[in-house]
């Protein structure tokens, strides 16, 4: 009989431990879930310097992907619309003018100082016709 009741209060000691938990509290708060952070839309600009007043050694060394991203599509976008185009440019267009920055920006010193915004208008007049569909 030693060994039943040993047996049996082993057994309630377990099923004690599975169903009641380690001691302590019950803690029956909801789950946390992750805080949310704030997603920034495929065309919003989180650079907050004007494009006239953005270097291209800014353009090169400051920015980020997305904002160079957003500043291809603004200018590009503006220069569309100077001939009537109200159609948002498709995104190998966006990533095709943001490549020729890029490009043309690294040229040489002299390149890094102007404005984004006048290498934005010899891409754009060197290749309106690709640019404007």
């Amino acid at each position: 009989m030693g060994i039943n009741r040993a047996a049996w209060v082993l057994g309630v000691a377990v099923a004690t431990i599975a169903l009641g938990g380690c001691g302590g509290e019950a803690h029956n708060d909801p789950p946390q879930r992750p805080k949310p952070t704030k997603s920034v839309d495929e065309y919003e600009q989180t650079w907050t310097k004007p494009y006239a007043e953005t270097s291209c050694g800014d353009y090169l060394s400051k920015m980020d992907d997305h904002q160079k991203t957003v500043a291809a599509f603004d200018i590009l976008t503006t220069k569309r619309g100077e001939i009537g185009v109200t159609k948002k440019p498709a995104k190998s267009l966006v990533t095709r003018f943001k490549g020729q920055t890029i490009q043309l920006c690294g040229t040489n010193d002299n390149a890094k100082r102007s404005p984004i915004t006048t290498w934005g208008d010899l891409i754009w007049s060197m290749n309106e016709d690709t640019y404007k569909y």
